[in-house]
């Protein structure tokens, strides 16, 4: 009988950093988001960045049906 392969464990890590632009006509603000996977011995496996210039509010879903985000 086969089995089902086990996925290998994974660690994320999303790090979200605030950035201003005091030059700008009026002050704004953006968030940039990092997110890293690495598997169980520590080797990254993917990188994904995001940038949003101009937010308001980030709302992360992560109910596994439905794993998203929104900006607004």
């Amino acid at each position: 009988m086969g089995r089902t392969p086990t996925p290998a464990p994974t660690a994320e890590t999303i790090t979200m950093t605030r950035t201003s632009h005091p030059a700008a006509a009026s002050p704004a603000c953006g968030l940039s988001v990092r997110r890293t996977v690495h598997d169980a011995s520590g080797r990254l496996l993917a990188v994904t960045d995001l940038a949003f210039p101009g937010w308001d509010r980030v709302t992360f879903h992560r109910e596994p049906e439905a794993i998203a985000f929104r900006v607004s």
